[in-house]
């Protein structure tokens, strides 16, 4: 039972004030719709599949299903998580100045970081525009920043630590249980992690690692900006219900023509959206 009165409702609305979706605020929180949260990130999640390569030009999603929905949509969650640091950082400079500041071991936000933007080592957009700087097997550095001017030159770290003159890098996490996937290795990375702890509990981890004497930058999400997090929670509970069959990604498309501007949707034709979908199980 909920403190919150039933009376609120979280709607989803068409641009004509037709009502999509309508779930109560208690319930939103506990379990969220998943057409609802497609109807919040669905446009941006399926430009991300699509930039990315997650899914064919006909919606149809391209991963290899274990058997283990959790495990399977926490993975895909996790290439999606460094896709959506990037577009955050070229979409608001105060993110793209903080990450920047962590990736080169900086004390102060120095606004010549907004000469330099971020993309990501094993991004299919990074593999057709800046080929020279396309490291899918990159232990270290999932995101990286370079001259938006002149794009063979990367940021560098500061400081006197060996980390002086090295290329700036991030590393980017995710998953429901941080202490067994994400704290073990920690010890093997050399840049800052930004962790996504998609069950809360960065805590945890961190302090796991204080007690341990593990000097780790562990970045929390919702000191950059939360609505990342919240975000790629969405993109979870979206791709849960793809894999489970309780929607599909016709269905997601659809919501997100509806409510969003996407302008890969704009491109799609009816019959892309409303055939039935299968998955293709291949990377």
């Amino acid at each position: 039972m909920s403190l919150i009165s039933r009376n609120v409702r979280i709607v989803v609305m068409q641009d004509d004030g037709k009502i999509l979706e309508l779930q109560s605020l208690a319930e939103f929180i506990a379990e969220p719709d998943p057409l609802a949260v497609a109807a919040a990130y669905g446009n941006t999640f399926l430009d991300l599949l699509l930039q990315e390569s997650y899914v064919t030009d006909k919606l149809q999603l391209r991963q290899v299903l274990t058997g283990n929905p959790h495990a399977d949509a926490t993975r895909l969650c996790g290439n999606l998580a460094e896709a959506l640091v990037v577009r955050y950082c070229n979409t608001y400079p105060e993110v793209n100045r903080t990450l920047a500041r962590h990736a080169r071991f900086g004390e102060r936000e120095d606004q010549r970081l907004d000469n330099y933007i971020a993309i990501g080592t094993a991004s299919k957009v990074t593999q057709s525009i800046y080929p020279q700087h396309y490291q899918p097997n990159d232990t270290q550095r999932d995101i990286i920043w370079i001259d938006r001017t002149d794009g063979t030159r990367q940021l560098n770290c500061v400081g006197g630590s060996e980390m002086a003159s090295m290329p700036a890098g991030l590393q980017v996490k995710a998953s429901h249980d941080g202490m067994r996937y994400v704290f073990p290795n920690i010890k093997n990375y050399v840049y800052p992690i930004l962790y996504f702890d998609l069950e809360n509990d960065w805590h945890d981890v961190n302090g796991a690692l204080l007690n341990a004497g593990i000097q780790a930058a562990l970045l929390h999400p919702d000191s950059i900006m939360s609505e990342m997090k919240a975000q790629l929670r969405g993109y979870y509970q979206m791709v849960i219900a793809i894999i489970e069959g309780t929607t599909t990604v016709a269905q997601i498309a659809n919501i997100a023509r509806g409510t969003g501007d996407s302008a890969l949707l704009a491109g799609l034709t009816a019959s892309d959206v409303t055939s039935d979908l299968t998955y293709l199980l291949k990377r």
